[in-house]
């Protein structure tokens, strides 16, 4: 008002010289109010007027609410830590990409002594590889120790049961090595029962994608037969592995060696029915980047006898084939595996024996629900030989079911349940056995393991004399480290 007087009476620099003034009583005004009400509140970054956690202050306690000096950025909770078996993957489903929760579980287990898996002993380190050997001593008893239906005898025996792991800690190839052996001897006239088994697998990595694998594996049982005999059982196998893409393709080649001796406790050699295997196999899969994983196999291979004919005039040796196709899964850590289906087809050289055509189920589903219980179950198929005059071949179906869990952390329950279903062609006889079991092991001081087990063996068979019972209790000690 006063600037406007001015410029109407003609005094234009008396009229700037007021606006100015005008202009800073103005300012001075709005920053004596900005300093009242920093005043009010406490200075922006200042430590001493923050709760001691660190966490953002509360609007009813401080005035206006604002933004904290040290915000909390929001976080999801933490998974539960999982285990890392150490155990090899099940055949068929190619290793997925780990993902960032996996891998921070993973990073938790290791660094966490309560968070690794009970149910997994620690080894011992030799150099680049973890040692893992064991020794169980049982005694046992019987009720019915030659399987028989009629005459049953009751036996203790004495059970040694020797087991040796070695897998290498490389950061590029790997060896693994295996070596599981059962040695049982029978009181009262039960014998000897003897049982072995071992396998090596090499891996080498030529290239980021190109794997070289070389394995080797070896079986020793006894047949059920009178007199009794050792079957050996012996493979060697070389693998080519490239990847191309998400596309995995696998070739290939193998010989195996079936052949007979006499037990320990006598009888007679049975090497008229030693034979050979040359074998060759291509596998094709799709890599990681989806939950199912698609695969396809076929392969082909031949039985050739030691002897063209055997004791009943009979040409054994035959040709093979399979075909299996299925689909590999593993959607968390919680749940893997695959699950296929397996057509074989065998033909034999000799007229009278008639081709075996079959199919079946083949797969492995591991469960894994918390870090002290797993769950596995495994089916397979397949065609075995057989010496039984006019029959062929024999169609085998297994089934197995094995649960694990640990009650504490030096207590662990096992189970078992298996079926096996055979089927005789070129005749009408069959057999099902159906085994159960229970196993309870107490690590009472340090390495040391008390064990009691319980078993039951149940065989149905149209052949004469085929069927029994039996029941087995053990107890002992076993050391592993």
């Amino acid at each position: 008002m006063i600037g406007s007087t001015l410029l109407t009476t003609g005094r234009p620099r008396a009229a700037a010289v007021c606006l100015a003034a005008l202009l800073v009583a103005a300012s001075g005004t709005v920053r004596a109010q900005e300093t009242a009400t920093d005043a009010a509140l406490p200075l922006r970054g200042a430590v001493d007027d923050l709760p001691e956690d660190g966490t953002a202050m509360k609007a009813e306690d401080n005035g206006p609410a604002r933004k904290s000096a040290l915000p909390q950025l929001a976080r999801p909770p933490a998974p539960e830590p999982l285990p890392r078996p150490d155990v090899p993957p099940a055949p068929g489903v190619p290793e997925k990409e780990t993902s960032r929760s996996e891998m921070d579980a993973v990073m938790v287990s290791e660094t966490d002594p309560l968070a690794r898996d009970p149910l997994e002993t620690k080894g011992i380190r030799v150099g680049g590889f973890i040692l893992r050997p064991s020794l169980e001593v049982d005694g046992v008893h019987s009720d019915n120790v030659n399987q028989t239906e009629t005459d049953r005898v009751s036996a203790f025996g004495l059970r040694v049961a020797p087991s040796l792991r070695l897998r290498s800690n490389w950061v590029r190839h790997e060896l693994s090595v295996s070596v599981n052996g059962e040695f049982l001897t029978w009181k009262n006239g039960g014998g000897k029962d003897t049982a072995l088994s071992a396998d090596a697998r090499l891996r080498v990595d030529m290239r980021r994608t190109t794997q070289v694998i070389a394995e080797a594996t070896y079986e020793l049982g006894e047949e059920d037969t009178t007199p009794k005999r050792l079957q050996h059982d012996l493979l060697l196998k070389g693998t080519l592995a490239h990847e191309m893409g998400r596309v995995r393709v696998e070739v290939s080649a193998g010989a195996g060696r079936t052949f007979y001796t006499a037990p320990l406790s006598g009888g007679s050699s049975g090497s008229d029915d030693d034979y050979t295997v040359p074998e060759v196999s291509l596998r094709v899969s799709k890599q990681s980047g989806s939950i199912l994983r698609p695969y396809l196999e076929l392969g082909a291979d031949m039985r050739i006898h030691d002897r063209r004919r055997d004791d009943a005039g009979l040409e054994r040796d035959s040709k093979g084939a399979y075909l299996e196709a299925g689909i590999g899964f593993s959607p968390s850590a919680i749940w893997s595996g695959y699950l296929g289906v397996r057509a074989v087809v065998r033909d034999y050289d000799d007229p009278s024996l008639q081709s075996v055509l079959g199919a079946g189920l083949v797969g492995e589903l591991m469960w894994r629900p918390t870090r002290l219980t797993e769950v596995r179950l495994q089916s397979s198929f397949d065609i075995d030989e057989t010496t039984d005059a006019g029959v062929s071949g024999v169609r085998k179906y297994r089934l197995t079911l094995t649960p694990r869990h640990a009650l504490r952390r030096n207590i662990i329950v096992k189970g078992t349940l298996g079926l096996e279903y055979s089927d005789y062609v070129g005749s009408t006889d069959h057999e099902l056995v159906l085994t159960g079991g229970a196993e309870i092991a107490w690590r009472f001081w340090r390495d040391h393991e008390l064990v009691a087990a319980y078993s039951i063996e149940r065989q149905w068979s149209t052949l004469a004399d085929g069927d029994y019972l039996e029941n087995r209790i053990m107890l002992g000690l076993r050391f592993r480290i």
